[in-house]
């Protein structure tokens, strides 16, 4: 972190006269073979942040290290760093809070700029401050105590380590990842958009005996020139209502409450102690669809046609810049060459998803 800039901001972020009575505690954690320094002047954040990094065990051999500071601030009028006049915005998106998130990268000193629009009982304003080169995240909050837990870790938190662990070669990607019972180093990478099974299908077989990395995000790395392998991002699940009664082991969380795309969240622990899985190489990809068969429909895809299935789901979104295009098309490449595809017609609501998934694990 030798940049002149890095350091002022570092000087002027806690050094708010509004935050002088408030103590930085700062903590260490593992993501993989990256070490992660967290430094937070706000308990509620401290917390949020060891539900999400916790579940990742320390390492003595690390390939990096990032750096990630998180300010939380009575008003936004406290910021002291602010969104320059000569950022470039790229990109609008629309949470499923309503929350706007704006996008910009300044040319000048190469840092990228998440700002969240306050957005009332959710959220205040948000601007997060990346800097890939330096690894390096400054996060500033207004009014903490308003966020939920779940927003911050899959909102905020997430959008930058995302951003930062691309200077390490991690990918996000928007897929579910299983292992196969008994065999760590078999995994099965479900991708698909929502609503197209892939939760139902991920979820159904690790309350059995597979293993689970995650039901909706992972991580693709490409460690050599033709070995990928698939990380765990995110400890936890999010199951929509009409899955609960797919899903007898997932029936306490009917009490829970449910966010606006009707998901209910818990930890990948709480679905099946012993389920979680952080790293595997992918075998077997899925690309399901949910029927109202009253059979499940299975179809071995080429090599061919299986890349045209990962580059039509990966590659087409709009909210994908071309660098990141041309890096992702490098990743499923591997990924096509080192997997077998199957198109999974699931039978909405038969029981039987990991026999079928077992009998394609040991085709």
């Amino acid at each position: 972190m030798s940049s002149p800039y890095i350091a002022m901001a570092l000087a002027d972020l806690f050094s708010s006269t509004q935050q002088s009575d408030a103590e930085l505690c700062t903590t260490h954690y593992f993501f993989h073979d990256i070490h992660i320094v967290c430094h937070t002047n706000a308990p509620a954040i401290q917390a949020a942040l060891h539900t999400l990094l916790a579940c990742f065990p320390a390492t003595n051999e690390h390939h990096g290290v990032l750096h990630c500071y998180i300010a939380c601030y009575d008003s936004r009028e406290y910021f002291p760093l602010r969104l320059p006049a000569q950022a470039q915005q790229h990109d609008t998106l629309q949470l499923v809070t309503n929350t706007q998130l704006s996008l910009y990268t300044d040319v000048d000193s190469n840092a990228l700029y998440q700002h969240y629009a306050p957005q009332a009982a959710c959220n205040g304003e948000i601007l997060s401050v990346l800097h890939p080169q330096h690894h390096t995240a400054f996060i500033q909050l207004e009014r903490a105590e308003q966020y939920t837990a779940t927003f911050l870790r899959r909102y905020v938190f997430l959008l930058a380590l995302g951003e930062l662990l691309r200077s390490y070669d991690f990918v996000p990607y928007h897929a579910a990842a299983l292992t196969a019972p008994g065999h760590d180093d078999c995994g099965i990478l479900i991708p698909g958009d929502s609503g197209s099974g892939k939760t139902t299908l991920s979820l159904s077989c690790a309350s059995t005996n597979y293993g689970l990395l995650g039901d909706d995000l992972v991580l693709l790395r490409l460690q050599h020139p033709s070995t990928l392998s698939i990380y765990a991002i995110l400890p936890e699940i999010a199951v929509r209502t009409p899955s609960l009664a797919l899903l007898p082991r997932l029936a306490f969380l009917h009490a829970l409450p449910t966010d606006m795309r009707d998901k209910r969240y818990c930890t990948i622990e709480e679905l099946r102690p012993g389920a979680m899985r952080l790293i595997t190489q992918p075998r077997i990809l899925l690309f399901p669809t949910l029927t109202d068969h009253t059979t499940h429909l299975v179809q071995r895809l080429g090599q061919a046609a299986t890349l045209q299935r990962l580059v039509q789901h990966s590659i087409s979104s709009k909210h994908t810049t071309r660098t990141a295009q041309e890096q992702l098309f490098s990743l499923l490449t591997a990924l096509a060459t080192q997997s077998t595809g199957y198109q999974v017609e699931i039978a909405r609501g038969k029981p039987d998803l990991p026999q079928l998934i077992h009998s394609l694990v040991y085709r």
